[in-house]
Protein backbone atom coordinates (compact mmCIF):
# COMPACT_ATOMS: atom_id res chain seq x y z
CA UNK A 1 0.00 0.00 0.00
CA UNK A 2 2.93 2.06 0.31
CA UNK A 3 3.22 2.54 -3.55
CA UNK A 4 -0.68 3.99 -3.05
CA UNK A 5 0.48 6.71 -0.50
CA UNK A 6 3.57 7.82 -2.44
CA UNK A 7 1.83 7.76 -5.61
CA UNK A 8 -1.15 9.77 -4.00
CA UNK A 9 0.85 11.93 -1.89
CA UNK A 10 2.73 13.02 -5.96
CA UNK A 11 -0.53 13.75 -7.25
CA UNK A 12 -1.61 16.34 -4.34
CA UNK A 13 1.30 17.97 -4.85
CA UNK A 14 0.02 19.24 -7.71
CA UNK A 15 -3.26 20.67 -6.44
CA UNK A 16 -3.43 24.33 -5.89
CA UNK A 17 -6.63 24.32 -3.70
CA UNK A 18 -5.36 22.96 -0.62
CA UNK A 19 -9.34 22.31 -0.11
CA UNK A 20 -9.91 19.93 -2.47
CA UNK A 21 -7.19 17.54 -1.37
CA UNK A 22 -9.57 15.45 0.70
CA UNK A 23 -11.99 15.13 -2.11
CA UNK A 24 -9.09 13.76 -4.13
CA UNK A 25 -7.16 11.59 -2.23
CA UNK A 26 -10.84 9.85 -1.64
CA UNK A 27 -10.94 9.62 -4.90
CA UNK A 28 -7.55 8.55 -6.07
CA UNK A 29 -7.47 5.66 -3.14
CA UNK A 30 -11.35 4.68 -4.40
CA UNK A 31 -9.73 3.85 -8.08
CA UNK A 32 -6.61 2.60 -6.98
CA UNK A 33 -8.65 -0.21 -4.38
CA UNK A 34 -10.93 -1.16 -7.11
CA UNK A 35 -8.02 -1.42 -9.73
CA UNK A 36 -6.10 -3.16 -7.42
CA UNK A 37 -9.16 -6.15 -6.41
CA UNK A 38 -9.63 -6.23 -10.17
CA UNK A 39 -6.35 -7.47 -10.32
CA UNK A 40 -6.57 -9.59 -7.81
CA UNK A 41 -9.33 -11.89 -9.14
CA UNK A 42 -7.52 -11.99 -12.36
CA UNK A 43 -4.80 -13.72 -10.29
CA UNK A 44 -2.26 -11.16 -9.20
CA UNK A 45 -0.29 -11.45 -6.34
CA UNK A 46 -1.59 -8.19 -4.25
CA UNK A 47 2.18 -6.41 -3.95
CA UNK A 48 2.32 -6.56 -8.10
CA UNK A 49 -1.32 -5.70 -8.01
CA UNK A 50 -0.54 -2.38 -6.28
CA UNK A 51 1.99 -1.64 -8.58
CA UNK A 52 0.40 -2.41 -11.61
CA UNK A 53 -2.67 -0.21 -10.42
CA UNK A 54 -0.20 2.68 -9.84
CA UNK A 55 1.19 1.96 -13.39
CA UNK A 56 -2.43 2.17 -14.67
CA UNK A 57 -3.08 5.07 -13.42
CA UNK A 58 -0.59 7.09 -14.96
CA UNK A 59 1.84 9.71 -14.68
CA UNK A 60 1.35 11.40 -11.48
CA UNK A 61 2.10 14.74 -12.10
CA UNK A 62 -0.14 14.94 -15.14
CA UNK A 63 -2.83 13.30 -13.36
CA UNK A 64 -2.41 15.84 -10.64
CA UNK A 65 -2.23 18.67 -13.40
CA UNK A 66 -5.64 17.28 -14.27
CA UNK A 67 -7.21 17.08 -11.41
CA UNK A 68 -6.08 20.65 -10.38
CA UNK A 69 -8.35 21.85 -13.49
CA UNK A 70 -11.25 19.99 -12.23
CA UNK A 71 -10.82 20.10 -8.81
CA UNK A 72 -10.74 23.51 -8.18
CA UNK A 73 -13.21 26.75 -7.13
CA UNK A 74 -14.83 27.97 -9.89
CA UNK A 75 -16.70 31.74 -10.47
CA UNK A 76 -20.73 31.17 -11.58
CA UNK A 77 -19.92 33.57 -14.50
CA UNK A 78 -23.27 34.06 -15.99
CA UNK A 79 -24.94 34.44 -12.43
CA UNK A 80 -22.00 37.43 -11.65
CA UNK A 81 -22.85 38.88 -15.29
CA UNK A 82 -26.77 38.98 -15.03
CA UNK A 83 -26.37 40.50 -11.04
CA UNK A 84 -24.18 43.11 -12.58
CA UNK A 85 -26.65 44.05 -15.24
CA UNK A 86 -29.23 44.40 -12.77
CA UNK A 87 -27.10 46.82 -10.80
CA UNK A 88 -26.38 49.19 -13.41
CA UNK A 89 -30.10 48.93 -14.29
CA UNK A 90 -31.40 49.44 -10.33
CA UNK A 91 -28.86 52.79 -10.53
CA UNK A 92 -30.37 54.30 -13.91
CA UNK A 93 -33.98 53.48 -12.43
CA UNK A 94 -33.13 55.31 -8.80
CA UNK A 95 -32.05 58.26 -10.83
CA UNK A 96 -35.00 58.57 -13.09
CA UNK A 97 -37.45 57.72 -10.32
CA UNK A 98 -35.39 60.52 -8.52
CA UNK A 99 -34.89 58.11 -5.76
CA UNK A 100 -30.63 58.28 -3.61
CA UNK A 101 -28.90 57.27 -6.26
CA UNK A 102 -26.07 58.37 -4.83
CA UNK A 103 -26.61 56.15 -1.49
CA UNK A 104 -27.76 53.08 -4.12
CA UNK A 105 -23.84 52.83 -5.24
CA UNK A 106 -22.74 53.20 -2.43
CA UNK A 107 -24.52 50.57 -0.97
CA UNK A 108 -24.30 48.57 -4.63
CA UNK A 109 -20.21 48.79 -4.20
CA UNK A 110 -20.17 47.45 -0.75
CA UNK A 111 -22.57 44.73 -1.43
CA UNK A 112 -20.40 43.96 -4.61
CA UNK A 113 -17.42 43.81 -2.40
CA UNK A 114 -19.48 41.46 0.46
CA UNK A 115 -20.22 38.96 -2.78
CA UNK A 116 -16.89 38.47 -3.72
CA UNK A 117 -15.66 38.24 -0.43
CA UNK A 118 -18.65 35.01 -0.03
CA UNK A 119 -17.56 33.60 -2.56
CA UNK A 120 -14.00 33.02 -1.36
CA UNK A 121 -15.55 31.66 2.28
CA UNK A 122 -16.21 28.24 2.32
CA UNK A 123 -20.27 27.83 2.62
CA UNK A 124 -19.61 24.20 4.56
CA UNK A 125 -18.82 25.66 7.96
CA UNK A 126 -22.78 26.02 8.18
CA UNK A 127 -22.68 22.46 8.65
CA UNK A 128 -19.82 22.13 11.57
CA UNK A 129 -21.10 25.43 13.08
CA UNK A 130 -25.19 25.38 12.72
CA UNK A 131 -26.01 26.57 15.45
CA UNK A 132 -23.45 29.01 16.13
CA UNK A 133 -24.70 30.69 12.77
CA UNK A 134 -28.34 30.24 13.68
CA UNK A 135 -28.31 32.25 17.22
CA UNK A 136 -25.75 34.50 15.52
CA UNK A 137 -28.52 35.69 13.36
CA UNK A 138 -31.11 35.77 16.33
CA UNK A 139 -28.66 38.12 18.35
CA UNK A 140 -28.01 40.16 15.38
CA UNK A 141 -31.61 40.77 14.64
CA UNK A 142 -32.87 41.09 18.18
CA UNK A 143 -29.61 43.95 18.54
CA UNK A 144 -30.64 45.55 15.57
CA UNK A 145 -34.61 45.82 17.07
CA UNK A 146 -33.31 46.97 20.45
CA UNK A 147 -30.91 49.69 19.13
CA UNK A 148 -32.37 50.94 15.44
CA UNK A 149 -34.62 53.87 15.00
CA UNK A 150 -38.43 52.91 15.26
CA UNK A 151 -41.41 54.74 14.23
CA UNK A 152 -45.20 54.04 14.80
CA UNK A 153 -46.88 52.69 12.39
CA UNK A 154 -51.05 51.85 12.37
CA UNK A 155 -50.62 52.15 15.87
CA UNK A 156 -47.60 48.91 16.19
CA UNK A 157 -43.84 50.17 16.28
CA UNK A 158 -42.80 48.99 13.27
CA UNK A 159 -38.62 47.73 12.60
CA UNK A 160 -36.28 47.13 9.87
CA UNK A 161 -35.53 44.05 10.71
CA UNK A 162 -36.90 41.93 7.44
CA UNK A 163 -33.31 41.90 5.26
CA UNK A 164 -31.45 40.52 8.01
CA UNK A 165 -33.94 38.13 9.07
CA UNK A 166 -33.45 36.59 5.21
CA UNK A 167 -30.11 35.41 6.26
CA UNK A 168 -31.83 32.73 8.03
CA UNK A 169 -32.70 30.90 5.04
CA UNK A 170 -29.42 29.43 4.35
CA UNK A 171 -28.51 29.11 7.88
CA UNK A 172 -31.36 27.09 7.93
CA UNK A 173 -30.01 24.67 5.27
CA UNK A 174 -26.75 23.98 7.89
CA UNK A 175 -29.78 23.13 10.54
CA UNK A 176 -31.67 21.22 8.18
CA UNK A 177 -28.51 19.27 7.20
CA UNK A 178 -27.39 18.69 10.94
CA UNK A 179 -30.96 17.02 11.61
CA UNK A 180 -30.57 14.47 8.35
CA UNK A 181 -31.11 11.13 9.19
CA UNK A 182 -32.49 11.81 12.98
CA UNK A 183 -36.34 10.75 11.42
CA UNK A 184 -39.25 12.48 13.16
CA UNK A 185 -37.83 13.72 15.81
CA UNK A 186 -35.50 15.66 13.38
CA UNK A 187 -37.83 17.05 11.65
CA UNK A 188 -39.68 18.32 14.81
CA UNK A 189 -36.42 20.33 16.00
CA UNK A 190 -35.85 21.28 12.44
CA UNK A 191 -39.40 23.23 13.08
CA UNK A 192 -38.45 23.80 16.62
CA UNK A 193 -35.39 25.85 15.40
CA UNK A 194 -38.03 27.93 13.69
CA UNK A 195 -39.57 29.47 16.79
CA UNK A 196 -36.74 32.09 16.96
CA UNK A 197 -37.14 34.03 13.41
CA UNK A 198 -40.53 34.17 13.85
CA UNK A 199 -40.54 35.40 17.33
CA UNK A 200 -38.61 38.47 16.26
CA UNK A 201 -40.71 38.62 13.50
CA UNK A 202 -44.09 38.80 15.60
CA UNK A 203 -42.60 41.26 17.98
CA UNK A 204 -41.40 43.59 15.34
CA UNK A 205 -44.98 43.21 13.79
CA UNK A 206 -42.91 42.48 10.51
CA UNK A 207 -45.69 40.19 8.79
CA UNK A 208 -44.13 40.72 5.36
CA UNK A 209 -40.92 39.05 7.21
CA UNK A 210 -42.89 36.22 7.87
CA UNK A 211 -44.57 35.66 4.30
CA UNK A 212 -41.41 35.59 2.99
CA UNK A 213 -39.45 33.35 5.16
CA UNK A 214 -42.81 31.11 6.42
CA UNK A 215 -42.86 29.69 2.26
CA UNK A 216 -39.18 29.78 2.30
CA UNK A 217 -38.18 27.29 5.75
CA UNK A 218 -41.09 24.94 4.64
CA UNK A 219 -39.91 24.18 1.18
CA UNK A 220 -36.50 23.81 2.41
CA UNK A 221 -37.75 21.11 4.73
CA UNK A 222 -40.29 19.45 2.54
CA UNK A 223 -37.39 19.20 -0.15
CA UNK A 224 -35.69 17.80 2.81
CA UNK A 225 -38.28 15.10 3.46
CA UNK A 226 -39.74 14.10 -0.12
CA UNK A 227 -35.84 13.20 -0.83
CA UNK A 228 -35.61 10.93 2.22
CA UNK A 229 -33.07 12.95 4.30
CA UNK A 230 -35.15 12.38 7.49
CA UNK A 231 -35.46 8.41 6.85
CA UNK A 232 -38.82 8.75 7.51
CA UNK A 233 -42.27 7.32 5.23
CA UNK A 234 -42.93 10.44 2.69
CA UNK A 235 -46.71 10.85 3.57
CA UNK A 236 -45.85 11.20 7.24
CA UNK A 237 -43.39 13.27 7.06
CA UNK A 238 -44.74 16.15 4.67
CA UNK A 239 -47.93 15.92 6.81
CA UNK A 240 -45.77 17.42 9.92
CA UNK A 241 -44.21 20.00 7.11
CA UNK A 242 -47.85 21.13 6.16
CA UNK A 243 -49.60 21.09 9.88
CA UNK A 244 -47.99 24.79 10.10
CA UNK A 245 -50.04 25.68 6.94
CA UNK A 246 -53.10 24.36 8.70
CA UNK A 247 -52.53 25.78 12.00
CA UNK A 248 -51.89 29.18 10.63
CA UNK A 249 -54.70 28.95 8.10
CA UNK A 250 -57.00 28.34 11.91
CA UNK A 251 -55.26 30.86 13.57
CA UNK A 252 -55.47 33.75 11.19
CA UNK A 253 -59.79 32.65 11.29
CA UNK A 254 -59.20 32.79 14.63
CA UNK A 255 -57.66 36.15 15.09
CA UNK A 256 -59.68 37.76 12.65
CA UNK A 257 -62.68 37.30 14.48
CA UNK A 258 -61.47 38.03 18.23
CA UNK A 259 -59.71 40.93 19.21
CA UNK A 260 -56.48 39.99 18.67
CA UNK A 261 -56.10 41.79 15.10
CA UNK A 262 -57.34 45.02 16.10
CA UNK A 263 -59.64 47.37 13.96
CA UNK A 264 -57.20 49.31 11.86
CA UNK A 265 -55.73 46.42 10.66
CA UNK A 266 -59.27 44.41 9.90
CA UNK A 267 -59.70 47.97 7.72
CA UNK A 268 -56.74 47.45 6.44
CA UNK A 269 -57.97 43.53 5.21
CA UNK A 270 -61.08 44.66 3.99
CA UNK A 271 -59.67 47.43 1.92
CA UNK A 272 -58.09 45.47 0.16
CA UNK A 273 -60.79 43.43 -1.40
CA UNK A 274 -63.20 46.48 -1.41
CA UNK A 275 -60.44 49.20 -2.49
CA UNK A 276 -63.33 51.59 -3.87
CA UNK A 277 -64.95 51.98 -0.59
CA UNK A 278 -61.84 52.69 1.38
CA UNK A 279 -60.24 54.91 -2.00
CA UNK A 280 -59.41 57.66 0.43
CA UNK A 281 -58.00 55.76 3.19
CA UNK A 282 -56.74 52.20 3.93
CA UNK A 283 -57.48 51.31 0.27
CA UNK A 284 -56.04 54.73 -1.27
CA UNK A 285 -52.73 52.27 -2.70
CA UNK A 286 -54.36 49.22 -3.96
CA UNK A 287 -57.31 51.63 -5.44
CA UNK A 288 -54.81 53.83 -7.76
CA UNK A 289 -52.48 50.46 -8.65
CA UNK A 290 -55.51 49.04 -9.63
CA UNK A 291 -56.20 52.18 -11.80
CA UNK A 292 -53.13 53.08 -13.28
CA UNK A 293 -52.52 49.12 -14.16
CA UNK A 294 -55.30 49.16 -16.76
CA UNK A 295 -53.79 52.48 -18.26
CA UNK A 296 -50.34 50.54 -19.56
CA UNK A 297 -49.21 50.35 -22.52
CA UNK A 298 -46.67 47.72 -24.14
CA UNK A 299 -44.24 50.80 -24.93
CA UNK A 300 -44.12 54.23 -23.35
CA UNK A 301 -45.65 56.14 -21.32
CA UNK A 302 -49.13 55.30 -19.15
CA UNK A 303 -52.28 57.02 -18.94
CA UNK A 304 -53.06 59.38 -15.86
CA UNK A 305 -49.53 60.37 -15.01
CA UNK A 306 -50.30 62.60 -12.32
CA UNK A 307 -51.12 59.97 -10.40
CA UNK A 308 -48.14 58.13 -10.13
CA UNK A 309 -46.23 60.75 -8.33
CA UNK A 310 -48.57 60.22 -5.14
CA UNK A 311 -47.39 57.05 -4.44
CA UNK A 312 -45.11 56.76 -1.52
CA UNK A 313 -41.70 55.39 -1.46
CA UNK A 314 -42.11 54.42 -5.20
CA UNK A 315 -38.05 54.46 -5.40
CA UNK A 316 -38.54 51.65 -3.22
CA UNK A 317 -41.60 50.08 -3.15
CA UNK A 318 -43.04 50.63 -6.15
CA UNK A 319 -39.71 50.65 -8.59
CA UNK A 320 -41.27 48.04 -10.78
CA UNK A 321 -44.15 49.78 -11.37
CA UNK A 322 -42.37 52.99 -12.05
CA UNK A 323 -40.70 50.91 -15.05
CA UNK A 324 -43.55 49.52 -16.71
CA UNK A 325 -45.66 53.06 -16.51
CA UNK A 326 -42.79 55.24 -17.64
CA UNK A 327 -41.66 53.03 -20.27
CA UNK A 328 -43.97 50.52 -20.71
CA UNK A 329 -45.09 46.88 -20.01
CA UNK A 330 -42.45 45.15 -22.55
CA UNK A 331 -39.63 47.28 -20.77
CA UNK A 332 -41.02 45.66 -17.24
CA UNK A 333 -41.14 42.32 -19.01
CA UNK A 334 -37.52 42.47 -20.27
CA UNK A 335 -35.99 43.28 -17.13
CA UNK A 336 -38.43 41.05 -14.82
CA UNK A 337 -37.19 38.11 -17.27
CA UNK A 338 -33.49 38.84 -16.22
CA UNK A 339 -34.03 38.75 -12.51
CA UNK A 340 -36.13 35.49 -13.37
CA UNK A 341 -33.75 33.74 -15.00
CA UNK A 342 -31.20 34.91 -12.39
CA UNK A 343 -33.57 32.50 -9.82
CA UNK A 344 -34.17 30.14 -12.61
CA UNK A 345 -30.30 29.35 -12.64
CA UNK A 346 -29.88 29.76 -9.11
CA UNK A 347 -32.39 27.05 -8.37
CA UNK A 348 -30.43 24.38 -11.37
CA UNK A 349 -27.35 25.26 -9.64
CA UNK A 350 -28.85 24.23 -6.25
CA UNK A 351 -30.69 21.35 -7.92
CA UNK A 352 -27.29 19.89 -9.19
CA UNK A 353 -24.86 20.28 -6.12
CA UNK A 354 -22.85 16.40 -5.31
CA UNK A 355 -23.89 17.23 -1.35
CA UNK A 356 -27.07 17.84 0.67
CA UNK A 357 -25.82 20.92 2.27
CA UNK A 358 -25.37 22.82 -1.11
CA UNK A 359 -28.46 21.96 -1.94
CA UNK A 360 -29.97 23.01 1.36
CA UNK A 361 -28.21 26.25 0.98
CA UNK A 362 -29.08 27.13 -2.54
CA UNK A 363 -32.09 26.57 -2.37
CA UNK A 364 -32.98 29.08 0.77
CA UNK A 365 -30.70 31.48 -1.38
CA UNK A 366 -32.88 30.87 -4.79
CA UNK A 367 -36.30 30.51 -2.16
CA UNK A 368 -35.73 34.00 -0.44
CA UNK A 369 -35.78 35.80 -4.54
CA UNK A 370 -38.16 33.81 -5.58
CA UNK A 371 -41.01 34.58 -3.08
CA UNK A 372 -39.79 38.78 -2.96
CA UNK A 373 -39.74 38.67 -6.25
CA UNK A 374 -42.98 37.21 -7.07
CA UNK A 375 -44.57 39.33 -3.54
CA UNK A 376 -43.20 42.40 -5.16
CA UNK A 377 -44.58 42.11 -8.36
CA UNK A 378 -48.33 41.30 -7.33
CA UNK A 379 -48.02 44.02 -4.64
CA UNK A 380 -47.08 46.33 -7.56
CA UNK A 381 -49.85 45.71 -9.77
CA UNK A 382 -52.44 45.61 -6.49
CA UNK A 383 -52.58 41.79 -6.35
CA UNK A 384 -51.44 41.92 -2.78
CA UNK A 385 -51.78 44.44 0.05
CA UNK A 386 -49.50 47.25 0.38
CA UNK A 387 -46.68 45.93 2.37
CA UNK A 388 -43.05 47.24 3.05
CA UNK A 389 -40.99 45.30 0.03
CA UNK A 390 -37.58 44.54 -1.89
CA UNK A 391 -36.89 44.36 -4.97
CA UNK A 392 -33.81 42.12 -5.44
CA UNK A 393 -30.94 44.65 -6.74
CA UNK A 394 -33.62 47.48 -8.26
CA UNK A 395 -35.41 48.85 -4.76
CA UNK A 396 -33.06 51.58 -2.82
CA UNK A 397 -32.01 51.00 0.72
CA UNK A 398 -29.31 49.23 2.67
CA UNK A 399 -31.03 45.84 2.48
CA UNK A 400 -29.54 45.57 -0.93
CA UNK A 401 -26.56 44.56 0.92
CA UNK A 402 -27.77 41.53 2.22
CA UNK A 403 -29.61 40.47 -1.71
CA UNK A 404 -25.46 40.73 -2.68
CA UNK A 405 -24.67 38.79 0.37
CA UNK A 406 -26.94 35.68 -0.82
CA UNK A 407 -25.71 35.98 -4.19
CA UNK A 408 -22.22 35.45 -2.87
CA UNK A 409 -23.41 32.60 -0.82
CA UNK A 410 -24.63 30.80 -3.65
CA UNK A 411 -21.39 31.61 -6.18
CA UNK A 412 -19.29 30.10 -2.86
CA UNK A 413 -21.77 27.00 -3.13
CA UNK A 414 -21.40 27.07 -7.00
CA UNK A 415 -17.44 27.46 -6.68
CA UNK A 416 -17.34 23.82 -4.41
CA UNK A 417 -18.92 22.23 -6.65
CA UNK A 418 -15.90 19.88 -7.08
CA UNK A 419 -14.29 20.64 -4.06
CA UNK A 420 -16.30 19.85 -1.26
CA UNK A 421 -18.14 16.98 -1.00
CA UNK A 422 -20.02 15.20 2.30
CA UNK A 423 -17.12 12.95 3.20
CA UNK A 424 -14.66 15.19 3.23
CA UNK A 425 -16.15 18.45 4.81
CA UNK A 426 -16.13 17.42 8.71
CA UNK A 427 -12.06 16.14 7.98
CA UNK A 428 -11.64 19.66 5.91
CA UNK A 429 -12.63 21.55 9.13
CA UNK A 430 -11.11 19.08 11.66
CA UNK A 431 -7.75 19.43 9.89
CA UNK A 432 -8.54 23.63 9.33
CA UNK A 433 -9.36 23.56 13.65
CA UNK A 434 -6.25 21.55 14.41
CA UNK A 435 -4.13 24.33 12.43
CA UNK A 436 -5.34 27.07 14.04
CA UNK A 437 -4.96 25.36 17.51
CA UNK A 438 -1.25 24.94 17.37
Amino acid sequence: MREFEQYIKAVEEQIRCKRAVPCIEEELKSHLEDQKEALIRDGMEEEKACKEAVRQMGDPVEVGVMLDRIHRPKMEKSLLAIVIILSIVGALLQFLARGPWKSYILFMGIGLIIMIGMYFIDYSILATHPFLFWFGIGAGGILFVLFSGRGMVNGSFGYQTQQILLLFAPAYGGILYYFRGKKYKGIFLSLLFLLLPFSIVIYTVNLSGFFILFPVFLFMLGVSVWKGWFGVKKIFGMGIVCSPIVVGALTAVFAYGSTIIKSYQKVRIEAFWNPEKYAKGAGYLTYHLRNMSSGLKWFGEGIGTNELVELPSMHSDYIVFFLVYHFGMAAGILIVSFLLYLIGRMFKLSMRQKNRLGTLVGMGCTGVFFVETVSYILMNFGKLPAFRAYMPFLSSGRGQVIHYLLIGVMLSVYGNTNVITEKTMGFLHATSSSHSGK
